[in-house]
């Protein structure tokens, strides 16, 4: 019987552990995919930022070189 107890304490104690080890792991996991998250969240808000900032030089810039592209593709084109 005492044998059969000792068993019982040693499964026991190693399914704790198991479950410990485990519930680690989840936490961990969760864990990592948190600041995976609030990763991408700052780089969005960075890009934002720097689109609302260089929004309206970006457009003039594009305008720019389609004007220009447009006046070469002329004067090859004649």
């Amino acid at each position: 019987m005492e044998s059969i107890l000792r068993s019982y304490l040693r499964v026991r104690e190693s399914m704790t552990r198991l479950s410990r080890t485990q519930a680690v792991t989840r936490f961990t996991r969760g864990q990592t995919m948190t600041e995976y998250a609030l990763i991408v969240a700052a780089v969005s808000i960075a890009a934002f930022l720097a689109y609302q900032t260089m929004g309206t030089d970006i457009s003039a810039l594009a305008s720019e070189v389609d004007s220009k592209l447009s006046a070469a593709a002329t004067s090859l084109g004649s």
